[in-house]
């Protein structure tokens, strides 16, 4: 469920435990586990452009 952008709580309360004991869980995963070495290299990167409207529609563009 971290995997999937659920926070601390939405984890604790789906599995009925207390938000400490999913942080302590959490940390002691990371701590025995290490982040893959990815060396990859791309022949073609598409990128997109994000406007977000933030208080009035003309006024308030904003690159997201």
């Amino acid at each position: 469920m971290a995997m999937r952008a659920s926070g601390i709580r939405d984890i604790a309360n789906v599995l009925k435990v207390s938000a400490v004991i999913v942080i302590l869980t959490l940390r002691l995963w990371f701590k025995t586990h290490t982040e893959p070495d990815f060396k990859a290299t791309y022949e073609n990167v598409i990128l997109d452009e994000l406007w977000s409207w933030v208080g009035k529609r003309k006024q308030g563009k904003r690159w997201v």
